[in-house]
């Protein structure tokens, strides 16, 4: 997975979910999570 686009897309997706209503802390747990399965599931 190339790092450097998952490093830009994160603040996207932190401020849509943060948009539709998330706490910043829920948020940012949800995109730790995705990517951490992503990794695992597409090495």
């Amino acid at each position: 997975m190339d790092e450097l686009l998952l490093r830009s897309l994160v603040p996207g997706v932190l401020g849509v979910l943060v948009r539709r209503g998330a706490d910043f802390a829920a948020a940012e747990d949800a995109v730790q999570d995705a990517l951490v399965e992503a990794v695992r599931v597409r090495p």
